[in-house]
């Protein structure tokens, strides 16, 4: 029987796991204890199951039920997946540290945060937080490389600066990406956001920042309200003429791609870079703008250092991911279009500055950031941030 010798095939990988280990069968996660008791139902030579045409899914359950019935209650607490409340409290506390966390307490959360992802995946309607939280596990995961490195030698008197993490640079991200398949839904929704950044001006391949934010899914949601495609909060949405209820237009391929589209194209006009407008997407314009300030400096290189570590990853690997998919350097985007450039809704920036610098390095962003209030941004984006 072809799923007897499926099982068989999965014994092997038994052996080498510790007790707390969980094994994949078909699309299931299941710890190895519950396992073992499923091997033991079906492989037994005096089975009647053994014979019978049960599907995975049929085996699972019978199990299951043998699971419950028979195993010691202290074992079944031991091994159980996590409920859906458990998942979510989880999610809210790391949302939390994913923007001001630090790397050593990121990686802290990715054991149990591969364990949610599995249990999301398995729950009813648990798509939508899964899609959220798949492509911020590669944000653990970096972090996780990052701490488990040797401690540097001891400094000399006068050190130099420290080498930059791999997983803080587009190289590290596009070797993640290279064994990673375009997401399925690309060939529905890409056509669809791309036309929306062309319309406004921006370059259509920043439209891939969805895949980074949503893994394309349309009703991904964050634990803090985030939801849609590009990760709207009801206040950022509104204030991009979205419709928050039902329908939820976050939702909507079109509208919220136009909304994410007209963000962008305020951003990149603020700080003329597309490296720090997506770095002001994830961590808030007011943000990135006192960090400039404060440092004095004017690129997303030198910003870096004083931004979120979800950031410092964020803007490679949407650089990367963009790279990856359209198989071109997306360190050479162009600025946005000059008959879009006076074309500005919400909050204002100086114009005249932002059409004269547009595609022009020889203006100094720090005239750009001069025609800008960073302060009545910070206010305007507080609570409206995208996580």
């Amino acid at each position: 029987m072809h799923l007897i010798h499926e099982i068989q095939k999965i014994i092997s990988t038994l052996m080498p796991h510790p007790r707390t280990a969980k094994i994949r069968v078909s699309e299931h996660i299941l710890p190895i204890p519950f396992f073992a008791y499923l091997i033991l139902l079906v492989a037994s030579p005096t089975s009647t199951h053994a014979q019978s045409d049960e599907t995975i899914d049929d085996l699972l359950r019978i199990g299951q039920e043998l699971w419950e019935e028979h195993a010691p209650p202290e074992l079944q607490d031991q091994y159980r997946l996590p409920t859906m409340d458990e998942i979510e409290t989880f999610l809210a506390d790391f949302e939390s540290d994913l923007v001001d966390g630090n790397v050593q307490r990121l990686a802290a959360y990715a054991p149990q945060a591969r364990i949610a992802l599995s249990a999301l995946r398995q729950f009813q309607g648990g798509d939508s937080l899964a899609d959220w939280l798949e492509p911020r596990i590669d944000y653990l995961e970096a972090a996780e490389a990052i701490v488990s490195q040797p401690p540097a030698p001891a400094a000399p008197e006068r050190p130099a600066p420290p080498p930059l993490e791999p997983q803080y640079t587009q190289a590290y991200w596009m070797n993640t990406l290279a064994t990673r398949p375009m997401p399925e839904k690309a060939k529905r929704y890409m056509p669809v956001f791309k036309k929306a950044f062309q319309n406004k001006g921006l370059p259509p391949e920043l439209a891939w920042l969805s895949e980074v934010e949503s893994s394309l899914n349309l009703q991904a949601r964050s634990p803090v309200g985030a939801y849609g495609p590009f990760q709207f909060m009801p206040a950022t949405a509104k204030r991009f003429g979205l419709k928050i209820g039902s329908p939820d237009e976050r939702a909507d391929p079109r509208k919220s791609a136009e909304a994410a589209a007209s963000y962008l194209s305020i951003l990149y006009k603020q700080f003329n870079s597309w490296p720090l407008a997506l770095a002001a997407y994830n961590a808030g314009e007011g943000r990135v703008g006192r960090a400039l300030e404060a440092a004095n400096v004017e690129t997303f290189d030198e910003v870096a250092a004083h931004l979120p570590t979800e950031t410092r990853m964020y803007v490679p690997k949407v650089l990367a991911t963009i790279s990856a998919r359209e198989s071109i350097d997306a360190t050479t985007l162009p600025g946005i279009a000059t008959t879009h450039l006076n074309t500005l809704s919400g909050e204002r920036v100086n114009e005249s500055l932002a059409s004269s610098s547009a595609g022009n390095p020889s203006v100094s962003l720090k005239k750009l950031r001069n025609g800008y209030n960073f302060k009545r941004a910070s206010a305007l984006a507080k609570g409206n941030r995208f996580r």
